[in-house]
């Protein structure tokens, strides 16, 4: 999910970014350097402090699809989820055996 776009302070990342149990992803823009505004940890959950986001992916300036059949450039930690959940699905594509991805 989402880190958000808090900035570039610590301990920005919030609810349901900051679950342990989740991928966060933050955003990087076409230097490969974290966006300015993408949300940082680490974060304290639960008593416990570990490191977030888990993984960054091209998250500023996109165009993607746009309602109406158009595109729109777009920056934010929503614009990078989909880089990071389109690689996951190639590689699990390439390991499962046909017909077992759900």
């Amino acid at each position: 999910m989402a880190a958000g776009n808090s900035g570039m302070n610590s301990y920005t990342i919030e609810c349901p970014g900051d679950e342990i149990n989740s991928t966060t992803v933050g955003a990087t823009d076409s230097s490969d350097t974290v966006a300015d505004f993408s949300s940082r940890g680490p974060v304290d959950l639960y008593g416990q402090n570990y490191i977030k986001p888990d993984v960054s992916a091209p998250g500023v300036d996109v165009e993607s699809a746009y309602p109406g059949g158009s595109y729109k450039v777009a920056s934010g930690t929503s614009m990078a989820t989909p880089h990071v959940s389109g690689t996951v699905a190639l590689m699990l594509e390439k390991i499962l055996p046909s017909g077992h991805l759900r």
